[in-house]
């Protein structure tokens, strides 16, 4: 993740005081270990997509505000994951929206817990074909497609074609 290993670890320090929850405490919360934790709050180690939706779940905060408070677009590059996330549009309370331009490169997964209770994802994709599984179903979506579904469970974004898939991804935390 493109140097933002020292904002995700200073909030997650202070989300963690903030609620007076030990790692112990965090890990039964977030669902991420503690030794993961503890990893990532000393910066020794690159938290996945699926880790910071946990923290951000786990927490009760948006993804945008775990990666960085600054309100301008700012690209977080996942290179062990093979994805680039783009962020357009910072969490906006009144909305509760949140905006990303995802790149996935041939091949590429990413995985995703259940988000909290009442949070939509709204996809489009503008370039490939983009798999998507929620549940039990899973749907393929192309370039000038779109997609809404309930990320209050499990589900992922595969890219089982040949080139790079590159999608919008609206946030809707209701």
């Amino acid at each position: 993740m493109q140097n933002n290993h020292h904002t995700v670890a200073r909030r997650l320090k202070k989300l963690r005081k903030d609620k007076g929850w030990s790692l112990t405490a965090c890990a039964e919360h977030t669902g991420v270990s503690k030794a993961m934790l503890g990893q990532i709050e000393r910066q020794e180690s690159s938290p996945t997509l699926a880790t910071l939706w946990k923290l951000a779940t786990g927490f009760n905060v948006s993804l945008s505000w775990l990666l960085n408070d600054e309100q301008q677009p700012m690209t977080f590059d996942f290179a062990h994951e093979r994805i680039q996330v783009e962020r357009l549009l910072a969490f906006d309370p009144q909305t509760q929206q949140e905006v990303y331009k995802l790149c996935m490169a041939e091949g590429a997964q990413s995985h995703s817990d259940a988000h909290r209770r009442g949070t939509f994802e709204m996809l489009y994709v503008q370039s490939g074909r983009l798999d998507i599984v929620v549940g039990e179903t899973q749907v393929t979506i192309k370039a000038g497609e779109a997609y809404r579904f309930d990320a209050a469970q499990p589900h992922s974004y595969i890219n089982r074609y040949s080139g790079k898939t590159e999608f919008l991804a609206v946030i809707n935390y209701v």
